[in-house]
């Protein structure tokens, strides 16, 4: 029974009578019921249809209206970037260094930053790499750096290809553009070699 307990409060579920009920709290612990959290993700669904620039980040697939509205919120302004790649570094998504003499050794994510929009964007970057994501050029370039090799390769990619959605984000909120899946590339010649294949 011990260990029923402690795994009940490890993973959040009820083993009561309603076996595989999700337990979901708020800041104070209190359980919130099914209704609350329906009504919750009701809200924010609402608010992420009434904002401009939320609806713009959705054009991205793969970007919700949760990673949206927290881009929007934990970004605040764009402008305070210099240039669109610095927000990489704002949120985590760069290697640390280590440089002494003539070593140079790229170690782990700094990981500074908001730590829940790092994670919501490494999970829409395993979406981009995934099998059912629709093809772009952010997908092949993620799809290229994971076959280049290493057995860390996939790893790095899904980092890399999250500091690419962000410096996307922030170029889109900055130009007020919509998503285009290949961007360098004419439409009529994405068009004449779907018809070519």
């Amino acid at each position: 029974m011990k260990n029923q307990k402690q795994f009940k409060t490890y993973i959040g579920v009820d083993l009561g009578d309603r076996k595989h009920q999700i337990c979901v709290t708020d800041k104070e612990g209190t359980i919130l019921s099914e209704q609350k959290i329906e009504n919750t993700r009701e809200d924010l669904a609402q608010l992420a249809n009434e904002n401009s620039e939320a609806l713009l980040l959705q054009s991205i697939p793969s970007i919700g209206e949760i990673t949206s509205l927290s881009f929007i919120l934990i970004i605040e302004d764009v402008k305070r970037f210099d240039g669109p790649r610095d927000v990489g570094a704002f949120l985590g998504l760069v290697p640390k260094r280590n440089q002494s003499g003539d070593t140079d050794k790229q170690l782990s994510i700094t990981k500074a930053g908001n730590k829940m929009l790092r994670r919501l964007l490494v999970q829409c970057a395993q979406y981009q790499l995934g099998a059912h994501a629709p093809d772009s050029a952010l997908r092949d370039w993620g799809l290229n750096y994971m076959v280049s090799g290493g057995s860390r390769a996939k790893k790095k990619a899904i980092v890399a290809v999250a500091r690419k959605l962000a410096v996307l984000m922030v170029t889109m909120l900055k130009t007020g553009e919509q998503y285009e899946p290949y961007p360098n590339e004419k439409p009529d010649l994405v068009i004449e070699s779907k018809q070519a294949a």
